[in-house]
């Protein structure tokens, strides 16, 4: 360690050295300025951030957005629970109604004959009567005291039958108060190629050009109780085909050969495995266990598609039963405490809304316009939830009559700084929304460093148009420090159940700030032989810390009398004006700074 610095003395790289003048020392540690060409838009701003939500789509992942990359994947579902299909609002879910009891049996399979709807309780088949919200006496009990086990509704022979299976064979109706049974056994059905085809529980397939009368076909190369769904979809060529959902995967039915052939969705067997199965838009989708995978046959793809649960979710992540699609959505029924509709929108999910709170491993569901209404039918145990469902892509506060959930929750995805050496304060957040009132609100919470509780920012908000809330408070907006932040919204409606607040978009603005890192800029005196070097020393040593690989030491303050205050430095710029010939007398101006992060430029004088 060196001799303490005297006035007018700085050492580098333990060497003194003669200060001609004073140094001047300034803010290395800081971003390149923000150049702007024409007209500026909001992250102008040469000391702030900003980032604006205005699409609530695709789940609003829990996977974080880091700052300062171009990654911000809104593909799983979060913690957000209401409509996201428009781009530019969120509005609360539909209202999930509970309709009246009926046989005090789970209900098995749902189904639609003449635009009314049918489902079987146990064994009981009822007809649902929309004027009364009632199911009615029981029109037919199946056979051989077995529950349904799947609903279709075909038109063979120029007549419209409602079907319902229940594995030792199937009930018919065309008018829904005479019905008839039939014997093959039937566990899952499908229609294919003009015929009616179902499946036992051995995997034998069969069909029928005429109701009542089957033919075998093809069998299922698994055990018995393999199967757990009949349904068709595209095959790689594009032509629809049967498939058979199995607790080892998928399996297509080959007409030609008369035989079941592996698919590439295989799965290690599973009891809860192809649970739910069907095809939306141009791909197959199928459940195993909690999750759900989305095949593509003619790309020869299948990806888990999730769902993620949110991490502050309260919800056991149990199996899917049930996937039906509609208009805008893939609709997903897991069988958890918190029983909810998941919506797939074709790039994540959402929760739609609640179908009750006790996990019976319910599998029934129906998506129709019955009594003229574009609706969803989903079981829970021993009762039947009817759902209204956006048939256009409209936001649904436009639709007549639609009927909202009493709370929307919506929370955006964890922000990260992404260096470790930047720290990041929250200024301010910008909500734009319309339709709150003192009965439609919207409150606005955040959590920093993946903390365990929120913390309230502002007042709730009742009315409509822009609202802007500071950190910590609008009594002392001096903003809150974050390494992350995640921004939380929770939405209420009043007593009109045709009501919802609606966000439509939110602006999150934040400072970003790199940890104080000092350059200094100096002229050394050079001219005269000092600590024990010549002029021409003196420029070798120089020469020598310029093209160091290391950091090397840096003082020009005591701090007691025996020490001074080092620091580690790069030495960035060397101007040297010196004579020639023998001359080595010279003026040297350097510049040094403390190490910097990758997200900064270093300002100096020169």
């Amino acid at each position: 360690m060196p001799e303490a610095a005297e006035l007018g003395d700085i050492i580098l790289n333990d060497v003194h050295y003669r200060l001609k003048g004073k140094l001047q020392r300034s803010l290395s540690s800081i971003y390149p300025q923000k150049v702007v060409i024409g007209d500026v838009n909001q992250d102008a701003n040469p000391t702030a951030s900003v980032i604006t939500w205005t699409d609530f789509g695709g789940g609003l992942t829990n996977k974080p957005i880091y700052i300062g990359r171009e990654e911000q994947v809104l593909d799983e579902l979060s913690a957000v629970r209401g409509h996201t299909s428009n781009p530019g609002h969120f509005v609360h879910a539909g209202l999930g109604f509970l309709t009246a009891a009926a046989t005090a049996a789970n209900v098995g399979a749902i189904g639609e004959l003449t635009s009314e709807i049918y489902a079987a309780f146990g064994t009981a088949i009822h007809k649902y009567n929309n004027g009364t919200d009632s199911w009615g006496a029981s029109l037919d009990t199946l056979p051989s005291a077995q529950a349904a086990t799947d609903a279709i509704t075909v038109r063979m022979d120029n007549v419209v039958y409602q079907i319902f299976a229940n594995t030792v064979g199937y009930s018919y109706s065309s008018t829904g108060t005479t019905w008839t049974d039939d014997t093959k056994d039937t566990k899952f059905m499908c229609w294919w190629d003009e015929r009616l085809w179902g499946i036992d529980n051995t995997g034998q397939l069969w069909f029928a050009t005429t109701i009542g009368t089957e033919v075998n076909a093809g069998q299922l190369p698994l055990p018995d109780s393999s199967v757990t769904k009949l349904f068709t979809g595209p095959d790689a060529a594009g032509n629809e085909v049967i498939y058979a959902g199995t607790l080892y995967g998928l399996y297509a039915y080959d007409a030609e050969g008369a035989k079941f052939v592996e698919t590439k969705l295989r799965l290690p067997r599973h009891i809860d495995n192809c649970r739910a199965a069907t095809t939306w838009g141009a791909y197959i989708y199928i459940s195993a266990g909690a999750t759900i995978w989305e095949y593509r046959p003619q790309e020869g793809i299948a990806r888990n598609i999730g769902p993620l649960y949110p991490e502050d979710s309260s919800a056991a992540e149990g199996p899917i039963r049930a996937l039906v699609p509609s208009f805008l959505h893939l609709i997903a029924l897991n069988d958890t405490v918190d029983a909810a509709l998941l919506m797939w929108d074709g790039r994540g999910w959402t929760r739609g809304a609640s179908i009750g709170s006790v996990p019976v491993g319910q599998s029934a569901a129906l998506v129709s316009t019955a009594y003229s209404i574009y609706r969803g039918w989903f079981a829970q145990g021993q009762r039947v939830y009817r759902v209204t469902l956006p048939a256009t892509n409209v936001v649904p506060t436009t639709i007549s009559g639609y009927d909202f959930e009493a709370a929307g929750n919506l929370s955006l995805p964890w922000l990260i700084v992404g260096a470790e050496s930047v720290d990041a304060l929250a200024l301010e957040v910008e909500v734009e929304t319309n339709n709150p009132t003192s009965s439609e609100t919207v409150d606005v919470s955040y959590r920093i460093n993946y903390a365990a509780s929120a913390t309230a920012l502002g007042s709730t908000i009742t009315t409509t148009g822009s609202t802007r809330l500071s950190f910590p408070n609008s009594t002392t907006p001096t903003g809150t420090a974050f390494r992350s932040i995640v921004l939380r919204f929770v939405t209420a409606r009043g007593g009109t159940t045709t009501n919802s607040p609606d966000i439509k978009s939110v602006t999150f603005r934040f400072r970003k700030k790199l940890r104080p890192k000092w350059g200094f800029t100096m002229v050394l005196d050079l001219t005269d032989d000092y600590g024990g070097q010549t002029p021409q020393q003196q420029q070798g040593t120089l020469i020598d810390a310029l093209e160091s690989n290391t950091l090397v030491t840096f003082g020009y303050k005591e701090s007691t009398a025996t020490d001074w205050t080092a620091k580690y430095v790069d030495v960035l710029d060397v101007k040297m004006i010196e004579g020639s010939g023998p001359d080595y007398r010279a003026l040297c101006q350097i510049v040094v700074s403390e190490p910097y992060p990758a997200w900064c430029a270093i300002i100096y004088m020169g």
